[in-house]
């Protein structure tokens, strides 16, 4: 308990001063002390936990913000600075402190204690704490994040990317650190393009430039970021070579800044994203993966950057897609997605405020060049997560919760006969393509374009072509309920459905429970539950139907 009663001793003055400025009265703070015993009691046990240092924490946290409200009720003056102005903060600092020599190895702790640093500003502390946090954690990329965030902060780009190269050197394989890295390349990239606006220097070569303007002030080469054009990664530098670096860079921004063809050149090249691009061919060339492209493709298309640059990074980003997965099902989607939204900067979809469905003519030419794009792909290759793509796209487009508004109705047979035509050349046995067609046409036939009894042709002859798949049996089972057919005739297609399926297939239980309506009463129910029971014993003998991928029995659905 000493540790407790120094701890006591340490509250006397600060608390004496809260009482003096009338900021807390002598009964609030012998309530204070007495809720601090009792926290210090806790941290000081054999077995101290998270939890306590936690809420030890969250009761420092909660008096500061009630002390700086009676301060601002009170218009207590701040000059002079009293202990009680910073002992809280300190207090919660110190408290963190403890806590993550206990708990080394808990990342989240020490995140938690960087934020409240950063939310202090803190920004000596932050450092120091980001620095022992990477110590202990190299391979946690969080922290690496959060240490180049605090020097972006602190207007030290060239120290937040070395942090992020070290990073990447040591998690090579982590989609967040790479996305972190060319965001903060497009970052600065954008200050670069504001320095030079700023400073009136011509960026194409078409106005005079003030050699004033080009020239700046110290303090304008501290402000922006200086490009490590080589990405030097030597964790090993000296303080010399440090200096050196930075020489380098400062001599490259001149460069950059200077008149001339070769200043031109240089501000032109890296307006046109010449450095992202080399982040992203070595991220890619790291984590060949569909996971760094959708990452790649969510900043890029979000961040707040020119047009043009948008549109050169969108175009390399495409172009090593294509390169690396091209056939992968989420690559293709992202590709054919491109071709049918454009950007417009604050108009757009909730989840993309600079991404919007195109429009009139534009509509139409990106539906065909997307529709064009996906059966080159499907003449490659026929598997079936490829096939999935191309029948989403079609439902997606042309189906009746299509995400355009009214689409035309030429449109949607210009889709629906692409459609038709892929799956007879191919002589397709892909069940996603011909569920997929199965409901384009029973949709048709619902608003009058095609024959009702074509559709159920359709239905009819792809059923006969995989009788095994389930999802072609439900997409003919609804199309005819769709289509009103005869309770008898569908009750047929559902017997045999049910027969037909394969055991194996994932979608065995909807199959089985498809007829099996909301409206019904219970004992409708109860007698076509009964009726299934008994066809699932005839079908797979005495112990009942079991389902595959552990779901239950029939005669566990029915009781």
């Amino acid at each position: 308990m000493e540790r407790v009663q120094f701890q006591q001793e340490q509250m006397l003055d600060e608390l004496k001063d809260l009482v003096d400025k009338r900021i807390f009265t002598v009964a609030e703070t012998k309530h204070i002390m007495k809720q601090r015993s009792t926290y210090e009691a806790a941290l000081v046990r054999r077995v101290a936990k998270k939890s306590d240092f936690l809420r030890y924490a969250s009761y420092e946290m909660g008096l500061e913000q009630l002390r700086r409200k009676r301060v601002e009720r009170l218009k207590i003056p701040k000059d002079p600075i009293t202990l009680s102005d910073f002992a809280l903060v300190r207090r919660q600092f110190d408290i963190f402190e403890r806590a993550v020599k206990r708990f080394k190895s808990d990342v989240g702790l020490w995140i938690e204690y960087i934020q409240l640093a950063k939310k202090e500003r803190a920004r000596s502390r932050v450092g120091r704490i980001t620095a022992r946090a990477l110590q202990l954690h190299p391979d946690v990329p969080t922290l690496y994040i959060l240490a180049a965030s605090h020097e972006l902060d602190r207007l030290s780009p060239s120290s937040a990317r070395s942090l992020l190269q070290r990073g990447i050197r040591l998690n090579s394989k982590s989609v967040e650190m790479w996305t972190e890295y060319v965001k903060m390349e497009l970052g600065f990239v954008e200050s670069l393009r504001r320095r030079w606006d700023v400073l009136g220097i011509s960026i194409n070569g078409d106005g005079k430039t003030d050699s004033r303007k080009i020239t700046g002030s110290d303090s304008d080469k501290d402000q922006f970021l200086d490009v490590d054009v080589d990405m030097d990664m030597d964790e090993n530098a000296t303080p010399a070579g440090i200096e050196e670096a930075g020489q380098a860079r400062d001599d490259e921004l001149e460069r950059w800044d200077q008149e001339g063809d070769e200043g031109i050149t240089a501000r032109k090249q890296v307006l046109d994203g010449v450095i992202i691009k080399a982040v992203m061919d070595n991220a890619v060339q790291a984590l060949p993966q569909i996971e760094l492209f959708e990452s790649l493709n969510g900043l890029i298309t979000t961040y707040p950057s020119t047009p043009i640059l948008r549109e050169i990074l969108i175009s390399h980003l495409d172009d090593l897609l294509r390169s690396t997965l091209p056939h992968h099902p989420r690559a293709i989607k992202i590709l054919y997605t491109r071709l049918l939204t454009s950007f417009k900067d604050g108009v757009g979809s909730s989840s993309n405020p600079n991404v919007e469905t195109r429009r009139g003519r534009a509509l139409i030419e990106g539906v065909r060049s997307a529709n064009e794009m996906l059966i080159h792909i499907m003449s490659e290759t026929q598997e079936e997560s490829v096939c999935q793509v191309y029948a989403q796209f079609a439902l997606d487009w042309c189906g009746q919760d299509s995400v355009v508004i009214n689409p035309d109705e030429n449109l949607k047979l210009y889709v629906l006969s692409s459609l038709q035509a892929l799956i007879h050349r191919q002589k397709s046995t892909s069940p996603s393509l011909l569920s997929a067609h199965i409901k384009l046409v029973t949709e048709a036939a619902q608003r009058g374009t095609i024959e009702p009894a074509k559709a159920l042709n359709t239905a009819r002859k792809y059923t006969s072509r995989v009788p095994s798949s389930a999802v072609v049996w439900l997409a003919r089972l609804t199309g005819m309920k769709g289509l009103n057919e005869g309770f008898d005739a569908v009750g047929k297609i559902w017997h045999e459905a049910r027969r037909s399926v394969s055991p194996k297939d994932e979608n065995l239980m909807r199959v089985w429970t498809w007829g099996v309506s909301g409206d019904m009463d219970h004992a409708e129910r109860l007698r076509v539950y009964e009726d299934l029971l008994n066809e699932s014993t005839v079908i797979n003998g005495p112990m009942g139907c079991y389902w595959p991928m552990g779901q239950t029995t029939l005669k566990h659905t029915y009781i």
